[in-house]
């Protein structure tokens, strides 16, 4: 076996046992694993471009890899992977386009983003508020303050001060750095978290999720090789 079909093999057992979590509701420990099968996809795909391999072959692994980065909401990776594959000008470039229409507007060029980074000013503490539907926040976001959503919120960048969506669902990427608290109806915890995390319901920690703080939940869910330095109190829903 190549190193190729072994990344490429592990990354398909880690995106099964994704689906298994996925379909069980452990969204969590699901987008944990993604993203773990995003990694060995991409070095795949890596040796692939540097072995000069054909454009079908290519198209096969690009595909797979923008399939799992959508899972894991990664969207500039998915953007980015079937960019590169539509330029190959395959003869199935349907399906990328298929894909390419998954991701949120919010996350493509020339649509908006993120709100306007808020900071501190003169001691006194500013707010970001966005919509009622899902946003998505990708990694190039750096905002000092409070964050309020009033319902599902995607965050993958990085935040100084607290996250507040008590009516809907907050996942944390991987690529997240909070250094704050945050206050949900529930979350979804792949990334760095210092703070305390209170949910009104299920709060799940995935296997890269890396959390120094209490944790208040009447569900509490740690997945194997998450990080949770802290006190748990499980509370009534």
């Amino acid at each position: 076996m190549t190193p190729i079909d072994d990344h490429h093999r592990r990354a398909a057992q880690l995106a099964e046992q994704a689906d298994l979590f996925a379909r069980t509701g452990r969204m969590g420990e699901a987008q944990g694993l993604y993203s773990a099968a995003l990694a060995e996809e991409k070095t795949a795909l890596n040796l692939l471009k540097a072995a000069h391999a054909g454009v079908r072959t290519l198209f096969v692994f690009q595909k797979s890899a923008a399939s799992l980065a959508l899972k894991c909401s990664d969207w500039a990776s998915a953007l980015r992977l079937i960019e590169e594959g539509l330029a190959m000008q395959p003869p199935m470039h349907e399906e990328l386009e298929r894909l390419l229409s998954a991701i949120p507007k919010t996350a493509r060029p020339g649509q908006k983003k993120s709100p306007e980074t808020q900071k501190h000013s003169s001691g006194s503490e500013s707010a970001a508020s966005l919509g009622q539907v899902g946003d998505v926040l990708l990694e190039d976001v750096e905002i000092q303050g409070t964050l309020k959503h009033a319902g599902t919120l995607s965050f993958n960048g990085k935040l100084t001060g607290a996250i507040v969506a008590k009516l809907g669902t907050i996942n944390v990427g991987s690529r997240a750095e909070i250094w704050g608290d945050l206050f949900s109806q529930s979350a979804l915890i792949a990334g760095k978290i210092c703070g305390s995390i209170t949910v009104q319901g299920s709060c799940q920690l995935g296997p890269t999720s890396q959390v120094l703080g209490n944790i208040s939940s009447p569900r509490l869910d740690i997945a194997d090789g998450a990080t949770f330095i802290g006190a748990a109190q499980i509370v009534p829903p």
